[in-house]
This record gives C-alpha cells, structure tokens and sequence, in this order.
C-alpha cells in the first residue's frame, strides 16, 4: 500500500475523504469527499440560520446572488488527461485568461503537456502531476503519482478551483484544494464540493432505466392530491371541484403505452348542475397528450375503478404527468386514487446512449463562461457606484431610509399574500424610520387598495399606478431596499444595483429564475411539491403553503439584515473594472 491508499493527514477545506484500498486508477479508487462544511453548498445558498430577532427554520431558504461576486485574484485550474484533450481545452483556457486578465493562474497537467501549456500563454505558472499514464493503454501505468504530490503542486490558498475535464475521474481531486470556489462539470447531487456546477450531459443522455421495462406501477404516494385520506395503496376523500391527484412527473418507456388510471366515484347521484371528470396525461410541465372527459352522466362509468388511456412516447428526454380534474358544481361522493399502471404496449428501438448535442470543448468552454456568469458583476453597477453614481453625500441629502415595495406580479401565484405585506409594511413604519413606497400598475391599484387600507401612515406613499417605467427606474435606483416578488421589478431593481429581497413561491426556484444582481437576495419556503411550474392557484393543491409559510417576521429579519449591510461589497472587495470589460458591462 502506498502513500495514494492513504487518507490525507490534513483537511484544510472541511472534508471528510475516505479511499478505497488498492492500486486500481479507476474513479473507486479515489476519494470521493462528502460534504461537512456550511459554507460549501452550492450556488451561495444557505439554509437560513442568522439570529435576527426571530427563529428562522430549516425550510426557509437564501439566496444570495451577490455572495461570489468577489475579486478573484488567484485561479487554479487542472488538465489532468492526455495531449488531445489538452489542445480542445485551449479555447476554454483562452476564455478563462479573457474573463480574469488580472488574476494569477496556475495550471496543473500531465507532464506530456507542459511545454504546450507555457507556449499558450494563457497561464502565469505550470506544475505537473500525473494522474493518468501518458499512454492510455498502458497496462501498466508507472508512470502515474501518488495523491500528496497533487497536493504538492495545488498548494494554495486560491479564491477559484476548476477542473477543465468532462469526465468525472478527476472531480474528487478539487476537496484537496484550499479554494473559496470550486467549479466543474456534473452535479452538486453527485458532487457537493462544487460551488459552480455545469450540468453534465450525461444526465440527459444516459438511460433512465424505465425504456427497458414493459410494465411499471405508479403508487399513490408519489402524487400530490387534495384528498383527505392518504394510504400507501390508495388515496380517498371528497367528490369537490379542483385538480384531485397531479403528478409524478416522471419518465416513461419510449413506444406506445396504455396508462391505467386507478379511479372511482362512488355515492355521487348526478344533479341539474353541471359537473365533469378530466383525467389527463401532460407531457413537460403543460402539453396536454391524452384526456377523457366523463360528463354530469358519464361519471358513473367511473364506479368501475380505472380509466385508460392510450398514447404514444416519442423520446426519452419527455416527463409525463397524470391528473384528475373535477370541474363545474359536482354534488356530493366519493372519490378513490389508487395510482396508476403504465403498460408498453409496443416498444421503440433505442439506442443505448442519445447523440451528444455539445462538443467536449464545448462544455468546458460553457464552465468558464459559467464562472463568469456567477463571480461577475452582471450589470456594472458596481464599478458605476464606485465612480460616485450613487455616493454617500447623495444618499444623506435625500432624507429618510427608503423602502421600495412591490407586492404584486404577473401572476397571484407568484404573490406573497397581501395582508402579509400589510403586516410587513407596519412593522418596517413601526421600528424604523422610514419612508415605504408602494409600487403596482394601473391595473394593480384595486389589489394596492387591500394594504393601504389597512395602514394609516403619512409615511406610506402609494404610488401604484402612478410611475411610468422610466420613473419607475428611478425609484428602484434610490431605495435603500427593494421587497417584491418573483417579478419584473425584481430583476429590474438588481440591475439597477439595488439591495433586492424577493420573496419566491415554490412554482419557479430561484436558482432558475433569481434576480442576478450583486445586492439581490431571494428566499423561499422549501416544500416538497417545488417547483411545480403552475401558472394559475387554482392549479395549486398544498394552499399555497409556498407562500403562507413565509410569515412576516421572517422577511423582516431579512429586510432588516439587509438594510444593515449584510451583502454588501466593501469597496476593496469590489471586482476590479476589467472583467466587466471583459464583460461588455463597463458603464
């Protein structure tokens, strides 16, 4: 046993690393570390868990978009593989030298490549370490190093780590590296340790594991549903109008396929009002397939107990949906959900793995710019305030702190409910000494009328209605702080350098659809139905727990850890003007 079967005697980044004993250079062999450090998860989201005043629980999730975006002054970025693969990488290392012109970048390879990798010029420094054997298929591989010769060469601290290999081998390698930020290719399921994440295309392309099978059994316990009954096999309650049972969202065998859908209305005496039974099959979140539709008569059929439904899956990469609508005024009943019986009737010829869409160099060309996306400031407002856009005495001349607070969107199910931002606004006016701007359109002002009459302040300024969207920007360039939705008012106000705090239901993640400014937080009550992509409430069979779980207390903390200056770059912290040259972003 040598020295690469051992574990490291040290862990500077809060890993815990454990190696498979031999001398095998497969990916088992390595070690594979397991997070146990808070301040490595992903994408700069942390579990709320700050003293403010108020207990903040585990479902609560942050995210701070800003938390990255720090100068990057020291890169290390690893070419472990062969001279091929060096030469694709050239353009992703030339993107890496564009995006950082100031930092210092350290590139580790196999020795077979350090004299093309000094001869780019894309890197300040070369160190070696072989991984991999120069030949790959050496049986033998002598020539290969032990593990605290990595170490060795990737001697840091760093401010970013990332690995420039599609392939997954060498992943385990960035947690033996003191970086603030480490990025590469796959996921941060797989791969905790990764700060910056490109998804790995794999993931799509490899078999899902249900084209095999002919038959497959939905349980009713990977639906959501209304009903009031839940059993492991069967789900039971009230014949009431609304989407029943919806879910799971799921693969499903390529061919054609006859879904059993376990359904029965029992008790139910059809009445002069109309009412109907939908059962649906949706394809990718909202493309109706198939649906058989029992009207006010045709609902005693469904005291047989199942319902089926024929169609066809054309591709792997569609994820299938199931759900039971009852519409109009239905009188009293029963209704029974016992999952659903997926059948191949026919099966498709597939291959073994789907066509690459992207080249490797492709990918590792995507990472860098990856990096960029989240370490950069998007909008250059941070160099712009710098230049005293927005400077200290112009701040003191206005008055007042002002609170931005837009509580309407383009959809209600995106909306933190009114009387919270009621209670929100009371309690800002009541502990601080603010000015609160009410923000909507014309369309919204009946909506803005629901919070201004529950609140009596000359401090409560309503202008719903009353800004056109280039006075709107300057508002949102003033406030202090900005409170909304998952809107346009968001992204808007953290272009525009804003402190932002938006407030997500659970229908689109944050981590998708977030305002990307270097001041902007966003938070989210963490269920199990999220995301689910829903347009409409009505669609919505939790209550919008989403939302309702977010009580005014906890925005509060937030909104008033923000306005402290929680987030907040010091001016020495500021990313130096030019990556946001490098960017296309300088003002």
């Amino acid at each position: 046993m040598n020295d690469r079967d051992l574990p490291p005697s040290s862990d500077p980044v809060g890993f815990d690393a454990t190696i498979t004993p031999g001398d095998e250079r497969g990916s088992d062999a390595h070690a594979i570390p397991a997070p146990s450090s808070e301040a490595l998860l992903p994408f700069a989201v942390r579990l709320a868990s700050r003293e403010a005043g108020v207990d903040r629980p585990a479902q609560l999730q942050e995210y701070d978009f800003g938390a990255n975006r720090r100068p990057i002054e020291r890169i290390v970025a690893l070419k472990l593989d062969h001279f091929g693969d060096f030469v694709i990488a050239l353009p992703a290392l030339r993107l890496l030298r564009e995006t950082f012109p100031r930092a210092h970048i350290r590139l580790i390879c196999g020795a077979w490549n350090k004299a093309s990798a000094e001869r780019s010029g894309f890197v300040d420094e070369v160190r070696c370490f072989n991984y991999f054997p120069e030949r790959p298929n050496q049986e033998v591989a002598l020539d290969v190093e032990p593990l605290r010769a990595f170490e060795e060469a990737a001697d840091g601290p760093f401010d970013l780590a990332i690995d420039l290999r599609v392939d997954e081998d060498t992943r385990h390698l960035l947690g033996r590296i003191d970086a603030r930020l480490r990025c590469g290719i796959g996921s941060t399921f797989q791969f905790p340790l990764l700060d910056i994440a490109l998804p790995h295309e794999h993931t799509a392309r490899g078999d899902p594991g249900v084209a095999v099978e002919k038959y497959l059994y939905l349980p009713p316990d990977r639906f959501n549903s209304i009903l009031e009954v839940k059993e492991p096999l069967q789900q039971f309650g009230s014949f009431v109008a609304g989407v029943l049972v919806h879910g799971p969202y799921t693969a499903l065998p390529v061919g054609k396929l006859q879904a059993e859908v376990g359904l029965s209305v029992r008790g139910h005496v059809p009445g002069i009002r109309p009412a109907s039974v939908r059962v649906e099959v949706v394809r990718d979140g909202g493309q109706l397939v198939v649906e058989k539709v029992f009207g006010r008569r045709e609902i005693l059929a469904l005291r047989r107990g199942a319902v089926r439904l024929e169609f066809t899956n054309e591709t792997r990469h569609s994820r299938y949906e199931f759900r039971v609508r009852v519409e109009g005024t239905p009188r009293p009943g029963t209704v029974r959900f016992s999952g659903v019986i997926v059948h191949q009737v026919e099966a498709a010829m597939v291959a073994r793995f789907r066509p690459a869409e992207l080249h490797v160099g492709e990918k590792l060309s995507l990472l860098v710019a990856l990096v960029r996306e989240r370490v950069a400031d998007l909008y250059g407002v941070a160099a712009e305030r710098a230049t005293g856009a927005a400077s200290a005495s112009a701040q003191a001349d206005r008055g007042p702190e002002r609170i931005a607070v837009a509580p309407f969107s383009n959809s209600p199910i995106r909306n933190w409910p009114s009387e919270y931002y009621a209670q929100l606004i009371g309690m800002l006016l009541e502990r601080r000494q603010c000015e609160v701007l009410l923000l909507g359109t014309k369309a919204q002002m009946d909506d803005a009328a629901a919070i201004t009459g529950r609140i009596s302040s000359p401090r409560l300024r309503n202008l719903v209605g009353r800004t056109s969207w280039s006075e709107l920007q300057d508002v949102l360039r003033t406030a202090d702080l900005v409170i909304c939705n998952n809107s346009g008012i968001a992204h808007q106000a953290a272009a525009l350098g804003a402190r932002v705090l938006a407030v997500y239901s659970a229908s689109h993640q944050p981590q998708e659809w977030g305002p990307r400014g270097i001041r902007a937080r966003a938070i989210m009550y963490d269920v199990s139905c999220s995301p689910c992509g829903f347009e409409l409430l009505r669609e919505c069979v939790a209550g919008h727990a989403c939302m309702r779980e977010i009580t005014p207390p906890r925005v509060l903390a937030e909104a008033e850890a923000l306005l402290a200056g929680e987030g907040d770059l010091a001016e020495a912290e500021r990313e130096p003007a030019a990556l946001n040259t490098a960017l296309g972003t300088t003002p």
